[in-house]
Parts: C-alpha cells; structure tokens; sequence
C-alpha cells in the first residue's frame, strides 16, 4: 500500500471563544451532526493535542523528558478533502499519512460495545503509546503515566472542539 500524505491546513494560535466559555459550555453530547468535518478544524483538533509550539519541537502538551511517546491516528470518515481511511499525524510538519485505506469505525465500533458514535462519527481520534521512546529512567515513571497523557490530549481536544463549536464526546467520535 502507498502512503498518502495530506497536509493540513495552519491551525489558528487565537480563538474568539475563551477558554473559560468552554469549560461553562462542556457537557458530553449523545445527539450528533451528521456534518462533515472540516480540515480546518481536524488542523485545530490535532494541533491542540500534540501540535508543535516551538522552534525545538515542544508541543503543546508537556511529555516527561520531551520524548512524546503519544501519538495520534485518525480514522477518517466524513472530513472534507480527506479520503476515509486511518492516518497517522506529524506534529513535526502538521500533516497527515495514510496508513490504511478502509473505513475500520465498524470494527473499532465492535470493540467500543457498538456505540454509534464510533461507528458513524465524522473522525475517530486514537491515542497510543510507542514506549520505546522512553528512556529507562522515565520509563519506571512513564509506563503508568502514559494513559494519563492520552487522557490530557483527549481533553485538549475536547477543549479545542469546544473553541469551533464542535459537539463531541470523549471516547467516542468527534
């Protein structure tokens, strides 16, 4: 299979909504838009979670000695200009490669107790961890931490949906 690199568009350093107005607004939804998302904001989403900040590749989101075991998959559903399939993101160059070509919300669905907000949802943001990116003293420290950093970049996310009015729902679809 041929990878496919898409790049995303530059993601917006200001918002007009505040962070406080989103953090009033948070509630989880079970009603959900059929509407696509747009590349704008899955740019926004992903730049929330794990975008880079600095000249030096610090991200938006700390990681115990900078080693950023976390990474992003998204499995594309309904995002304009995005082929469904599974991408992974660069937070280094801010761009998507494809990974695998098939719509697998079915099978992540199965594994999720057939919730239909994974099976339907426009985009399904997966968090994983390459612990070998750890060193062997932040290794003791970081293997149990790990799930918490992938819980802090689903918040940032949720945040960041909050910010362009987006619905979404932690551990389901965006």
């Amino acid at each position: 299979m041929s990878s496919k690199t898409f790049h995303l568009p530059e993601p917006r350093h200001d918002g007009s909504v505040s962070l406080e107005a989103v953090l009033r607004q948070r509630s989880s939804v079970r009603d959900f838009s059929n509407a696509a998302l747009t590349s704008s904001e899955l740019s926004q989403l992903l730049w929330a979670a794990q975008g880079v900040t600095h000249g030096d590749g610090f991200r938006t989101a700390p990681s115990a000695g900078a080693l950023y075991p976390l990474e992003i998959y998204v499995v594309a559903g309904r995002i304009q200009d995005v082929e469904n399939g599974v991408y992974q993101y660069q937070p280094r160059t801010h761009q998507l490669t494809r990974i695998k070509h098939e719509d697998i919300r079915p099978a992540l669905a199965a594994a999720a107790l057939e919730q239909s907000c994974v099976n339907e949802g426009a985009a399904l943001l997966v968090f994983s961890a390459v612990m070998e990116r750890t060193t062997p003293e932040v290794w003791a420290a970081g293997h149990p931490l790990c799930p918490y950093g992938g819980g802090t970049r689903g918040a940032e996310c949720i945040f960041a949906g909050g910010r362009v009015g987006y619905r979404r729902r932690g551990g389901g679809g965006v």
